[in-house]
């Protein structure tokens, strides 16, 4: 199970799916589309791995116009906790540590 935890994540988009998401933020799918800025089916496809791993959850749904988009978060219960034994912990600090590099370089290409 780690292998696949690392394996799926150490992806610069889910990365990034899970840095928005980290500090217990919930967003809808068409919200992390917007702030990361990518295209919709790189989000759908990225999330569906976070999904089948446990990783993203759906805590309730919005109609948004004609469309019904769920509310997802970053999952962070003892099940989750006990099958990563640590794994989630390591990616969130990676994942901050290069939002933190990305942030710096975008400040000094300003």
């Amino acid at each position: 199970m780690e292998d696949q935890l690392l394996e799926a994540v150490l992806n610069p988009t889910k990365i990034r799916i899970i840095e928005v998401l980290s500090d217990g933020r919930k967003s809808t799918q068409y919200e992390l589309m917007e702030k990361l800025d990518i295209p919709k089916s790189t989000l759908y496809r990225h999330s569906k791995t976070l999904f089948d791993l446990g990783i993203l959850r759906v805590s309730d749904t919005v109609r948004k116009g004609g469309a019904i988009e769920n509310v997802i978060y970053l999952a962070d219960d003892e099940d989750l906790k006990e099958r990563t034994k640590g794994t989630m912990e390591f990616i969130k600090h990676i994942s901050r540590l290069i939002g933190e590099h990305n942030r710096k370089y975008a400040d000094n290409n300003e």
